[in-house]
């Protein structure tokens, strides 16, 4: 297994000093509250940013394949629900009012549907105008006339320059990207070259760029990307796959959508992604490596009598003062998946928090989706001073151990890791319980042999 595969849970983050249980906040993937939803926290949510309507007038016209719009939009978001795809932006050429019927029916369906428009800048650049889902279409059709441009205006028509366009949209709170800019004619980086592509490369309220994988790079596509001179910002430019959907069967297509790790299918979670793509963004599906989910933790009795904490599927932050109870939740964690901690300070503390805090009797739950031995859904259950009890989704008790459903799982609390960072020995004996001890991996012998010849051969030369 891939070290960093492996689960490892510890505490992140404390804030001000808060006194009670009922102080003590939550946090999943920096949201600022718990969710009575089946995934908490952010998650993939896969999303196609560029959906024409049937009324789109232009190349391969939805009208050409379909007998109406009720046969079109059907076919569409059937085929969204066969893809998981879950959120989608209706741009059609300089016009919002032909979404209605897609964007109702997409809710409908639990498919949000994100309005607006694709406009075309004085320079022959194709933007997506996105905004957040139930603005009004005459704030919309309003914001089309600050582009320059008329709504329902014919494909073609060119309206205020790229940076006007870029800037008045940002500023009403729209997320603009260029579209297919490595198709000719129509993209940014297709035709435009020096100045006044670094200028539009280098706009602060630029974040990310739809590159279509059909077409060949264009010439600075890669010096863009990358965000080498004269391309460089200070902040990363998000990539983006946003091909034309004019067809349900273009959704299967490497182009048309991109996975983004969000909180909620809000415009707002969208905007958050592209300033942190490293993390949030994936132009190929992320969720195809499965592994176990730690889904959440209760108690029966004790200091958290009555008390569900939910966890995302990456980062559950705890934020709270003294006594809240943070500590209490690490060592229910590690005590019901039966983890011993490192080090004796650690294991002093984790003892005294189950015999005092937690206490005889107090039951302890912990909800898994797991991979193995096959995929489905267990409880850990464990009650003080009792081994765990591993039991199925019927609930019925199995013969399992929570080490056989979770895998591998890495528990620190703060003063754990405070008492490793003063001894080497335990820090070794940590970073080995995430790569192995090594004694069969040949690759770091054959790297320090072949530094050892570098370093001979160096001598040599020198000395001659």
């Amino acid at each position: 297994m891939n070290p960093w595969q492996r689960t490892v849970i510890g505490f992140i983050v404390q804030a001000r000093k808060l006194s009670r249980i009922g102080h003590l906040r939550f946090v999943a993937q920096w949201g600022d509250h718990m969710a009575e939803t089946a995934t908490f926290g952010a998650h993939w949510e896969r999303a196609a940013l560029q959906v024409n309507p049937f009324n789109y007038h232009g190349k391969n016209a939805p009208s050409g394949k379909f007998a109406d719009e009720a046969a079109y939009n059907s076919a569409l978001l059937k085929k969204c629900k066969e893809e998981n795809i879950s959120l989608i932006a209706i741009t059609d050429h300089w016009c919002v009012d032909s979404a209605a019927k897609l964007i109702e029916e997409g809710a409908s369906q639990d498919i949000v549907a994100l309005p607006g428009f694709e406009a075309n800048s004085a320079e022959g650049v194709h933007l997506l105008v996105i905004f957040e889902p139930g603005t009004k279409f005459a704030v919309i059709n309003a914001a089309i006339g600050s582009c320059g441009a008329t709504p329902g205006a014919a494909n073609g028509t060119t309206g205020d320059s790229y940076k006007n366009i870029l800037e008045t949209m940002t500023q009403q709170g729209a997320l603009v990207v260029p579209a297919h800019t490595n198709v000719p004619n129509s993209g940014m980086l297709t035709g435009r070259t020096g100045v006044p592509l670094v200028n539009m490369v280098q706009h602060q309220d630029l974040h990310a760029i739809a590159i279509s994988p059909q077409q060949a790079p264009a010439k600075d596509q890669a010096a863009v990307l990358q965000g080498t001179a004269p391309f460089n910002r200070s902040q990363a430019l998000a990539t983006i796959h946003a091909d034309d959907v004019c067809h349900p069967d273009t959704l299967t297509s490497p182009g048309a959508t991109t996975w983004f790790k969000v909180s909620s299918l809000t415009l707002d979670s969208l905007k958050l992604a592209l300033r942190t793509p490293q993390t949030r963004i994936s132009l190929t599906d992320p969720t195809n490596s499965p592994r176990a989910l730690l889904r959440g933790i209760s108690w029966v009795g004790g200091f958290l009598d009555n008390v569900s904490v939910p966890l995302a599927e990456d980062l559950t932050t705890f934020i709270g003062g003294r006594g809240t109870g943070k500590s209490t939740i690490l060592e229910s964690l590690r005590y019901a998946l039966q983890l011993p901690p490192l080090g004796p300070d650690a294991t002093r503390d984790h003892t005294s928090i189950v015999n005092n805090v937690l206490r005889a009797g107090t039951t302890i739950q912990v909800t898994v989706d797991a991979i193995s031995p096959k995929h489905s859904r267990y409880t850990i259950t464990r009650t003080v001073p009792n081994p765990p009890v591993v039991l199925d989704a019927s609930d019925t008790a199995t013969t399992l151990k929570p080490a056989d459903i979770i895998g591998t799982v890495e528990v620190f609390g703060q003063h754990e890791l405070a008492e490793l960072a003063q001894d080497k020995s335990s820090i070794a004996l940590m970073l080995e319980r995430f790569t192995g001890h090594g004694a069969n991996d040949q690759e770091p012998i054959e790297i320090q042999s072949s530094l050892e010849t570098n370093r001979r051969r160096r001598i040599i030369e020198t000395n001659s």
